[in-house]
């Protein structure tokens, strides 16, 4: 162990004593570290020891000085690029860029550190540069400054700004040729910084026998750069461990000899020669930026060379073409990207054929490879969706609106005008013809798949912001039909409903185009055919639609915070979750109030801790009964999906057990789902002599809800009962409004004894529904319905119990009490539903709580 001083460090490293092993990583401190470790150095802060390692000499560069000691930095790199970046303004021999070199500063008032790009003399002017203590004395810095009078206000602080140069530190030299043995060490003193990558570690094993294998790497990314395809140092690497090892695991990399290593890279490049070239060719794939993911490739690349870098067929061909398609539509690689990547490769090395592939992605989505419309509904810009629309409308060779001549893809090579993105319905127009209550963003609907063309910038500008009434006449029918553009000029006018049919019929021929696009390349493919993979996946995926609803609708009788309901750690998680898909689609909506839009991105594990909670329990009690058995059958279909996802085998037993647990939450679900919310009861006496008999009448309904709602009572309250009233409270939430649009829809029947008309009133009280303006159109609007047709048997009328209520009521003699209720109940709770939908219509604003009240 020694002692150097920063300044020895420096000329350390101009003298080539100090060089850098290929497997460390490059510069990457940002400038926030910068000033916070020499704001350290500055205070004579302990900033750590040096590592070196004493290399031998096939590991040290042939361009470096060989003659003298030389030695690798294993831990410090960062520190030591830094102090000679800064106080040199010079980039040491690792560093290759032409970047220029920022200027750390001092703030001689505060004594701050700060790296400035535009420095002004007037604005900084107590600021001095670090490059300034280096080789320059005290007295020399203060004269030689901008501003000598200020400067010499701090020989204090310039003077302990110097003593930088005489900070010391340890520095240890390792003695081991084993490279392995220092990978080890290097990632081992990394553990608790930055670690080597799995990328980084492949490369250092692969520069132990092949020393240029960083530079032949950085030359393969750079080349393909050049023509838009962006295969960075983690593909590179990658491919050439699946093509050397046959694996996509690195795990028998370190027993590969150079000269396979080699023979891969140049069987790699001939590869990606020909993919960059035959996919633009015939799937105007132009560059890596229309795929969301270069996965794909590397399984093309894989199988090009095993077949000696040529596809034996056309439909060789096309199916490759077809798989890395559909691969990156659905995300083959999204999730366990290593543990699938490890599956494909061994099914390319075992059939050499993508067939297995296709189909295991067409089962992964029930069999159904090409998009639906719910696949391009509302789907934004960024979506990987948007990707092969815009590769579909590519390949039907579409020209400029309005300059005919110009192609929008060119084969041979770049267009030399510039492509744009063209919104049909621009966000201006939007802006003046969307509806205030429409709670969707303007930059969302305009982003909308269904609302983006392709033309050149000129043609771009030239429209502006017109709408498409007034520019598309002049487009030809054969050019809209390229993209997709529904050519019935009624869809083009500027209002919102127009928009709205316009892009529900877009939606319909961007389907139809993508699906044309995408068979093209592989006709023969049954996507029609059934397997049972397939059909348990669509079980699992119905199965957890009805999980989401029934937690949402439990929520909603809570008075729980979200967080609470779903415990701080699952909120946290989704909460982040949702964070980093506003950062992939940042022009979407992301309403993180909204229960349901919450539940749909929960993990599956995520639903039965929300269900099985102390303090959720008591509400899930009453739908799923028994938590044991509730563990049980949702840790069964579970496991299924869990084999599914990650395509393992499905044997027997699990598929049994599976089809028994499906069976008994089918019941659950269609017992959830024929209940009616009945939220609460309200028992009031109005006369003490009441008979019993109308109760019991209503226990022997046959409205099985309602009995047992009454049953449940039994054990509370004593026979003979003096009840004169049920009343039943529907939450505005069943039909998605807010309490503050419409207080709770009250549903009561009114068995009334007190007086001499002995009568049954089924009553809809609405409290405080409308302002006034929007009352009578409501009213005109219940009439249209069946129920209404007869209105005599109904009246409106101004409740009694708050202002501006109103009530319809039916009323029956209790004569007819017996044969009626039970039919008249049942036709009013369907009644009601039919009234929500009415409702809707005024609704304006878009979120509820789940507070009832009662009258």
């Amino acid at each position: 162990m020694s002692l150097k001083t920063v300044e020895q460090i420096i000329h350390s490293v101009e003298k080539e004593d100090f060089l850098l092993p290929d497997f460390q990583r490059g510069y990457v401190w940002k400038s926030g570290q910068v000033e916070k470790y020499f704001k350290s150095l500055y205070k004579k802060y302990p900033t750590g020891s040096l590592i070196m390692w004493s290399a031998p000499k096939q590991y040290i560069k042939k361009e470096f000085n060989l003659n003298n000691e030389s030695n690798l930095i294993l831990d410090g790199q960062q520190r030591v690029t830094t102090l000679y970046l800064t106080l040199t303004g010079k980039r040491p021999h690792w560093i290759l860029s032409n970047n220029e070199v920022p200027k750390l500063y001092f703030d001689l008032e505060t004594e701050e550190f700060k790296i400035i790009k535009k420095y002004d003399k007037i604005k900084h002017r107590q600021m001095l540069c670090i490059r300034e203590i280096y080789n320059n004395d005290v007295d020399t810095i203060i004269e030689s400054s901008h501003d000598p009078d200020l400067f010499s206000l701090y020989p204090d602080k310039i003077i302990r700004l110097k003593e930088i140069l005489n900070y010391k530190y340890y520095i240890s030299i390792v003695d081991e040729p084993d490279v392995r043995e220092v990978v080890d060490m290097f990632n081992s003193l990394n553990s608790e910084g930055t670690r080597l990558s799995e990328t980084d570690l492949a490369m250092a094993i692969m520069v132990i026998t092949w020393p240029s294998a960083k530079s032949e790497i950085a030359r393969l990314v750079d080349k393909y750069k050049a023509i838009d395809f962006e295969f960075d140092k983690e593909f590179i690497v990658r491919c050439l461990n699946i093509i050397a090892c046959e694996k996509a695991k690195y795990t028998e990399l370190k027993n590969t000899s150079s000269s396979k290593l080699e023979q891969a890279l140049k069987n790699l490049e001939k590869a990606l020669d020909y993919i960059s070239g035959i996919w633009r060719q015939i799937a105007f794939v132009a560059n890596t930026s229309l795929f969301s993911s270069t996965h794909s490739f590397m399984l093309a690349a894989y199988y090009l060379v095993k077949n000696n870098n040529k596809f034996q067929t056309e439909r060789q061909r096309n199916q490759c073409i077809f798989y890395t398609l559909v691969a990156m539509l659905w995300g083959r690689y999204s999730g366990a990207t290593e543990a699938t990547l490890e599956k494909d490769v061994r099914i390319i090395r075992e059939r050499n054929s993508f067939d297995q592939i296709i189909k295991e992605i067409a089962q992964q989505r029930g069999n159904r490879i090409y998009p639906t419309l719910d696949d391009i509904k509302e789907k934004g810009l960024t979506t990987t969706i948007s990707k092969i629309i815009k590769l579909s409308i590519l390949a039907n060779q579409p020209h400029d609106w309005f300059d005919p001549s110009l192609p929008l893809v060119s084969k041979v090579g770049l267009n030399t005008y510039s492509i744009e993105t063209h919104h049909v319905f621009s966000r201006k127009l939007l802006s003046r013809i969307i509806p205030t209550n429409i709670g969707t963003s303007v930059a969302t609907l305009s982003n909308q798949v269904g609302n983006i063309a392709y033309i050149t910038s000129l043609t771009n500008k030239s429209i502006s912001d017109a709408g498409p009434s007034l520019y598309l006449p002049e487009v030809s029918e054969e050019e809209l039909n390229k993209q997709y553009i529904p050519t019935d000029k009624n869809l083009w006018s500027p209002d919102f409903e127009s928009y709205s049919k316009f892009i529900v019929s877009r939606n319909k021929l961007i389907q139809d185009g993508v699906t044309k696009f995408l068979s093209s390349f592989y006709p023969d493919f049954a996507a029609e055919t059934e397997t049972d993979n397939s059909s348990t996946f669509l079980k699992i995926q119905n199965f957890e639609y009805k999980i989401r609803k029934i937690i949402s609708k439990i929520y909603l009788k809570t008075d729980f915070t979200l967080k609470k309901f779903f415990s701080e750690q699952i909120y946290d998680k989704v909460i982040l979750r949702i964070n980093l898909l506003k950062k992939k689609n940042p022009s979407n909506d992301f309403d993180i109030n909204n229960i349901e839009f919450l539940v749909k991105n929960l993990e599956m594990t995520d639903y039965l801790r929300i269900i099985t909670s102390d303090h959720n329990w008591p509400f899930f009690s009453k739908v799923f009964m028994d938590p044991k058995t509730f563990r049980e059958r949702f840790s069964k279909i579970n496991d299924l999906r869990n084999r599914l996802a990650h395509h393992n085998d499905l044997d027997l037993i699990l598929l049994k057990d599976g089809e028994v647990s499906f069976l008994w939450f089918d019941a659950i679900f269609d017992k959830f789902n024929n209940s009616k919310e009945i939220l609460n009861i309200q028992i009031t006496a109005k006369d003490n002599n009441f008979n019993n008999e109308i109760l019991k009448t209503l226990l022997s309904s046959k409205y099985t809800d309602l009995k047992k709602e009454l049953i449940a009572l039994d054990d509370k309250i004593s026979f003979p009962l003096q009840v004169n009233q049920l009343a039943f409270a529907f939450s505005p939430a069943q039909w998605g409004m807010s309490s503050k649009d419409i207080a709770p829809i009250i549903f009561s029947i009114t068995l009334d004894n007190t007086n001499s008309e002995k009568q049954i009133v089924f009553a809809i009280e609405f409290t405080g529904v409308f302002k006034t303006q929007y009352r009578e159109t409501f009213f005109n609007d219940l009439k249209t319905l069946p129920e209404f047709s007869d209105i005599s048997f109904f009246e409106f009328e101004p409740s009694k119990s708050w202002k501006n209520n109103w009530i319809i009521k039916k009323t029956y003699s209790i004569d007819n009490f017996s044969e009626k209720i039970p039919q008249d109940y049942i036709e009013l709770n369907t009644l009601i539903y039919d009234i929500g939908k009415i409702i809707r219509r005024y609704s304006t604003l878009k979120h509820f709580n789940s507070e009832i009240s009662f009258f």
